[in-house]
């Protein structure tokens, strides 16, 4: 069944530049390859951190990876720097809004440092979306990313770690302790009720939570700059965001 009626017009363009990703274990290089030569790295000096090229072993071969050090320890030098410990936000968008909430989480339960926000669009929570236990709405999860792009990339991400907390952040036991939050997702994204989901546990342990879901929209809409949609969402970002830090 076609959900092409249900994009918003302004987000077909998005259909022809970026059909649903195919990866399997055979052509994933070439993805990461693709990736990297469309990268444009920025001046880490500039940004106060140091960029290193270093490689961690795997179980078939060496990963490349870039290690990121800031130049003097953020946190540390808080004083010395003119930062707010108590302003400090984090967010991300889909697996990086994944790897936001899990940091939230690790936070909570190590105690040593304030997060004082989250800022989540369509963020990639729970291991079990898309899989034959809970296959979700069928009007969900056609565009970009699907449930068989879903289901390799909690394999490759998870590898034989426990799906648990704070990994999975949807598996946490308790949400209480985390910080106000802006949630934002699209009618049509794999993530949306994961999303909501995740948005009701926050409301229901008293956390002031922001939740926007924006018909039309689907995975990845943002990459259509011109859309309306994409003005809005840039708009409620930084408004959110604003309020957040104060």
């Amino acid at each position: 069944m076609s959900t092409k009626h249900l994009l918003d017009p302004s987000l077909l363009p998005l259909l022809d530049f970026a059909p649903p990703f195919q990866f399997s274990l055979e052509n994933l290089q070439r993805f990461r390859d693709r990736g990297l030569a469309a990268a444009v790295l920025g001046d880490a000096k500039a940004q106060g951190v140091k960029r290193e090229a270093i490689t961690i072993p795997g179980p078939d071969c060496d990963i490349p990876c870039l290690l990121y050090s800031p130049l003097g320890w953020l946190h540390q030098q808080a004083e010395a720097l003119g930062i707010d410990r108590q302003r400090i936000a984090i967010g991300g968008e889909s697996a990086g809004g994944g790897l936001a909430a899990a940091l939230a989480i690790h936070a909570r339960d190590l105690g040593e440092f304030a997060i004082c926000h989250q800022h989540l669009t369509y963020p990639m929570l729970d291991d079990q979306t898309g899989t034959d236990a809970a296959p979700g709405d069928p009007l969900v999860g056609e565009f970009v990313w699907n449930r068989h792009c879903n289901g390799f990339g909690w394999s490759c991400y998870l590898g034989d770690m426990p799906a648990q907390a704070p990994f999975v952040p949807a598996r946490v036991e308790s949400v209480k302790g985390l910080p106000p939050t802006w949630m934002f997702t699209v009618g049509l994204d794999l993530f949306r009720d994961e999303n909501i989901d995740y948005a009701q546990r926050l409301m229901a342990a008293g956390i002031a939570t922001e939740l926007v879901v924006l018909p039309g929209a689907c995975h990845a809409f943002q990459w259509v700059p011109d859309s309306p949609l994409t003005q809005r969402y840039i708009h409620s970002h930084l408004e959110a965001l604003g309020k957040a830090l104060n």
